[in-house]
């Protein structure tokens, strides 16, 4: 690389209070810079942050699940996911027999299906799971020397990456479009 940078070394977001409404712009403005500034690699997620639903499950708050969809909808995709902290003993819960479904007091597991259950959400999907998203994972991050097709020799699979590029048809599209709009009013 050019500048000596180990692309194997980057930041880890850890989130581990709670947040008061008041703060929630603060931190987007700060987030936002941090996001698009620095090599996140991942984010932890304190155990403390997270809150009980009625039956006992782990939850968070809205602030957080915001926040969630906010870093995840940036960097999903090449996001690792970490828990941290102690699992705090939960308050009892109404007495019955134990079952595989009922959250037990020092299991993690609870809370990643619960961070699973967030990436799915309707708002999310789109973001990390189109085949656009999908196709541009292994180009993040890096910094290259724009492509000349007519002036460097590529190897056939370059051109076909550039012809799955679904981004390009589209604002040609909308290019053209516009310069048929142009024409019309002249």
């Amino acid at each position: 690389s050019r500048c000596d940078h180990n692309p194997n070394v980057g930041c880890m977001l850890y989130l581990q209070s709670r947040i008061d409404p008041s703060e929630v712009p603060g931190i987007l403005r700060s987030l936002h810079a941090f996001l698009g500034g620095g090599n996140v690699r991942a984010v932890s997620w304190d155990v403390g942050v997270f809150l009980r639903n009625k039956k006992g499950f782990p939850t968070l708050s809205k602030n957080h699940q915001f926040m969630f969809q906010f870093i995840y909808g940036r960097l999903g995709r090449t996001l690792r996911t970490l828990l941290e902290g102690r699992v705090a003993v939960a308050a009892p819960l109404p007495p019955q027999p134990p079952s595989p479904g009922t959250p037990n007091s020092s299991n993690r597991l609870y809370h990643l299906q619960y961070l699973r259950h967030l990436r799915t959400r309707a708002s999310l999907r789109p973001l990390l799971d189109s085949e656009e998203a999908v196709l541009e994972t292994p180009y993040l991050d890096n910094l290259q020397s724009p492509l000349q097709p007519l002036g460097d020799h590529l190897e056939y699979q370059t051109y076909e990456t550039f012809e799955k590029d679904p981004v390009k048809y589209r604002r040609y599209g909308d290019a053209v479009a516009m310069a048929l709009e142009d024409r019309m009013t002249e």
